[in-house]
């Protein structure tokens, strides 16, 4: 009874795994970016993508105030919508994890409060829109 519980519990977790695939290799800047192929989709005129960012070092994360106690990350994770042919995007979703994994920061913005920008020639934000813009839908198995 319990084989195909655990079968099905592994169909389901290889069903939502990730595909990351190198964007921006690791350099002196100390960090490097990937994108999950697998998460990439068309909805109506946008694309949408997760991205990301793995780094060498630990970053201190921004603090409200002083009073907050200092967070460190190593990961951020970054949900963002393309509008490939007007070469925009928009910021939905991101998430910091410390070196053990847990998340220490989680911000998510509602459709209302999205706001297009466009992204600057030869910048980063443009080599994750040229990403997700260029990759083959119907490529997946």
């Amino acid at each position: 009874m319990r084989i195909p519980v655990i079968l099905a519990m592994l169909a389901c977790s290889s069903a939502n795994a990730a595909t990351w695939v190198v964007i921006e290799p690791f350099g002196d800047q100390g960090f490097q970016i990937s994108i999950d192929t697998d998460g990439i989709a068309q909805e109506g005129e946008l694309r949408k993508a997760w991205v990301k960012w793995e780094y060498t070092e630990p970053r201190l994360l921004p603090r409200a105030s002083t009073q907050e106690p200092e967070r460190y990350f190593v990961e951020t994770l970054e949900m963002s919508y393309y509008h490939c042919q007007k070469r925009k995007s928009a910021l939905v979703r991101i998430i910091h994890r410390g070196s053990d994994g847990k998340i220490v920061s989680n911000l998510t913005r509602t459709t209302e409060e999205l706001k297009y920008a466009e992204e600057a020639p030869d910048s980063l934000g443009e080599i994750m829109l040229e990403a997700a813009c260029s990759w083959t839908l119907d490529s997946r198995p």
